[in-house]
């Protein structure tokens, strides 16, 4: 009895918000729940954000990292490594963008701007058929490019995921940017406060 009560206080320790973390990001599949394969996307988890890899659920360090704000994309692209060739633009060097509600604008012409500096990249603030779409929503959101579709993947209010991003493709010349219109913003161009996120970071 008192392996029994050991092994079933061992799948216990892992609580759903740690699994359920796991599956969103990438780690671990969604039919698997089994203590096994938890503990194995744990270590990978734990590598990945220079944790000890030891598989086991270590209350401080890992509960703070699944609480902190983050972009919505799965942490592993393996799928998208396999064949990058699939999963990128025709026009290399020439984007354009567009932002809506338009208040944003200015944050994210000074992001385009550094992204250009400092890259090979030109960007052009186009409202007609841009490539790159960013939007502001909440929880369940509309789609951009088509407004009749709603994202599938909703915002979870204040905290957790800030933004979500298709992959560029190159039979899709049109990718957008969804930004959780929940959160507590600093739109001005300068260091946030504590308890404030600066959308041009993201």
């Amino acid at each position: 009895f008192l392996f029994i009560i050991l092994f079933v206080s061992h799948i216990l320790a892992y609580n759903t918000s740690t699994v359920q973390y796991l599956q969103m990001y990438g780690y671990l599949h969604e039919d698997d729940g089994n203590s096994a394969s938890v503990s194995c996307a744990l270590k990978v988890f734990q590598t990945t954000h220079s944790l000890p890899s030891d598989g086991e659920k270590n209350e401080g360090s890992i509960i703070r990292l699944i609480k902190k704000p983050r972009c919505g994309v799965e942490d592993h692209f393996l799928p998208f490594m396999i064949d990058s060739s699939k999963y990128k633009w025709n026009n290399n060097d020439y984007l354009t963008w567009s932002i809506y509600p338009i208040k944003y604008f200015a944050v994210a012409e000074h992001a385009f701007f550094v992204w250009s500096k400092h890259s090979q990249l030109i960007f052009k603030y186009d409202t007609h058929k841009p490539n790159i779409t960013i939007s502001f929503g909440s929880k369940k959101h509309l789609c951009t490019t088509n407004r009749n579709n709603f994202c599938y993947f909703d915002f979870d209010d204040i905290g957790g995921v800030l933004a979500h991003a298709e992959y560029p493709r190159i039979t899709k010349e049109q990718m957008e940017i969804h930004v959780d219109e929940s959160e507590n913003w600093q739109y001005a161009l300068c260091i946030p406060s504590s308890n404030e996120t600066s959308p041009y970071t993201i």
